[in-house]
């Protein structure tokens, strides 16, 4: 067995049924372990919120000397505070949009008024008959077939001003949804 560097960060073997199979799998481990350890090091540096950034790359590449920096350090020896908000101000709403939509969700809550539940669920029934064995949100969302019941279009065009209803969905489902709205 040859080991040969391929180019990139690995090795190209290359069986030749000369050698010790043992020595070939230590050099491999090693190469494996190579790897680990970089990768470590990376989870070290970015997880050590405690050591200066600055100081853990000095002593990454062996430089013993002080580090003197003519700035700001690094963000543990110097934290931005406008940037740590900013970083964390966006995720923070974006999860309490989410939890209030999945409460809203949860206790049944829909947007607008409310619908007759008995023609809600004949509109899911032609919903799921449409559907063609594909996910039946794939035909139209829950939220859609409620404004569809609150518009209550009577053609084409009462059909594509309900948001969410597009040309393709009339081409496709167009027809047969207004028959349907008739038949309540």
């Amino acid at each position: 067995m040859e080991l040969q560097p391929d180019g990139g960060d690995g090795l190209e073997v290359t069986l030749t049924g000369r050698g010790s199979p043992r020595q070939a799998l230590a050099a491999i481990k090693a190469t494996t372990n190579r790897g680990w350890e970089s990768y470590k090091s990376i989870e070290r540096y970015m997880g050590d919120g405690e050591r200066c950034r600055r100081r853990q790359i000095l002593d990454y590449f062996g430089d013993e000397e002080q580090g003197m920096p003519s700035g700001r350090c690094c963000d543990v020896c110097d934290p931005d505070s406008a940037l740590a908000g900013a970083v964390s101000a966006p995720v923070a709403r974006a999860q309490r949009k989410r939890a209030v939509r999945r409460a809203g969700r949860a206790s049944g809550e829909r947007a607008g008024e409310p619908v007759d539940e008995g023609q809600f669920e004949r509109l899911r029934a032609w919903r799921m008959s449409r559907a063609e064995g594909l996910p039946a949100f794939r035909v139209a969302s829950n939220v859609v077939l409620e404004e569809v019941l609150r518009v209550g279009p009577n053609d084409m065009g009462e059909l594509l001003g309900v948001p969410g209803i597009g040309v393709a969905f009339c081409e496709q489902h167009g027809e047969s949804l207004l028959q349907e709205l008739r038949a309540l």
